[in-house]
């Protein structure tokens, strides 16, 4: 069985988006990617795998969103402060 390249995307971006402050677009990448995988492995389930590995890249994905938002939600003054000092 051959592991989907979308699974292996979608787990190195979710992992990879919490190394970068602000890494939401690759946590949305993720998410993306793992559904993507998801989809494709339930279609060819005899020849894919790395079904654990997308549901992790969409959990880290998802997780990295909400922590971003909410930081954002809870410091505004920090978004100001890098948009004033251009």
């Amino acid at each position: 069985m051959q592991k989907s390249e979308f699974a292996i995307a979608s787990l190195i971006l979710g992992a990879l988006s919490f190394i970068q402050l602000f890494g939401v677009e690759k946590g949305v990448v993720a998410v993306i990617f793992g559904i993507i995988a998801l989809s494709k492995i339930e279609k060819d389930k005899e020849n894919l795998s790395g079904k654990g590995y997308a549901i992790a890249g969409v959990v880290l994905g998802i997780a990295m969103i909400a922590l971003t938002t909410i930081f954002i939600i809870r410091h505004p003054g920090f978004i100001q402060s890098l948009l004033s000092k251009k």
